[in-house]
């Protein structure tokens, strides 16, 4: 059973996921500096969001890909949102966008929820609890070697640039946080990030955590926290999530220099 503050973070992310929806496929996007599109879907969802875990936790840092907020997660809990992660999928009609949210504490995320509202798939986690996807508990892969028929997923920069030495086929579904749900329930072997957001990973690197994925640096170290990152930036230097057994054999494979 879910604590009674992650339920609560689970209420908020199926309310938010029914706001998007009322606009999901309906609406344009507009660009941003940095070249992605957001809409009005966004930035609703964000404000309800804030809202929400305003009432609960109002003393609570809290930082968005679409309003910004803290400049830095710092050592206290922060709350960190992508509100539609997915963007491009949700403006043309594509069922794989979801909301993230997770918290922050001590730079650690320590809990998270990703809800994908068009198929109905809430992933979650709390430190110590174990991952779960719709009340199912999951766990990563268990195979013990890479293999020419499993599923790797790599973000929009790390697809077309980052060679890959290993067997694995490269994935890209069009949302950062449903790739790290791939990988806790054992869809994806793993998936690599080359371009970033604290948003991006928060709830994702707490639910892959629970289901035995943890995320990795370049040099094999874990990253355990997000604390040592700018909150409002994007972040240029690979991280892979993916089961210790399997993390070698990926991190060799990756093309030298890439990071």
């Amino acid at each position: 059973m879910p604590s009674d503050d992650l339920q609560y973070l689970l209420d908020v992310a199926r309310e938010a996921g029914q706001l998007a929806l009322s606009y999901f496929g309906q609406v344009t996007g507009e660009q941003k500096g940095d070249g992605t599109l957001f809409c009005r879907g966004d930035t609703e969802t964000e404000q309800l969001i804030r809202a929400r875990l305003s009432v609960r936790w109002p003393d609570d840092a809290v930082v968005g890909e679409e309003l910004a907020g803290a400049e830095d997660i710092g050592e206290g809990r922060a709350w960190i949102i992508d509100p539609i992660d997915g963007t491009l999928n949700y403006l043309y009609g594509a069922g794989e966008w979801c909301i993230s949210i997770g918290l922050s504490d001590g730079g650690r995320p320590v809990m998270g929820a990703i809800y994908a509202p068009a198929t109905e798939r809430m992933w979650y986690a709390e430190a110590g609890g174990g991952a779960f996807r719709n009340g199912e508990q999951i766990q990563a892969t268990k195979q013990a070697e890479l293999s020419n028929n499993a599923l790797f997923g790599c973000d929009s920069v790390a697809i077309d640039r980052i060679g890959l030495g290993v067997a694995p086929r490269k994935r890209n579904i069009g949302s950062a946080a449903l790739h790290a749900c791939y990988v806790a329930q054992g869809t994806f072997c793993g998936t690599l990030y080359a371009v970033w957001g604290l948003w991006d990973v928060a709830a994702g690197m707490c639910i892959c955590e629970e289901a035995g994925a943890p995320a990795w640096r370049l040099d094999s170290s874990r990253l355990e926290g997000l604390g040592e990152f700018r909150a409002t930036q994007k972040v240029k230097g690979i991280v892979v999530i993916c089961p210790a057994q399997l993390r070698d054999a990926i991190l060799e494979g990756i093309a030298p220099g890439a990071g």
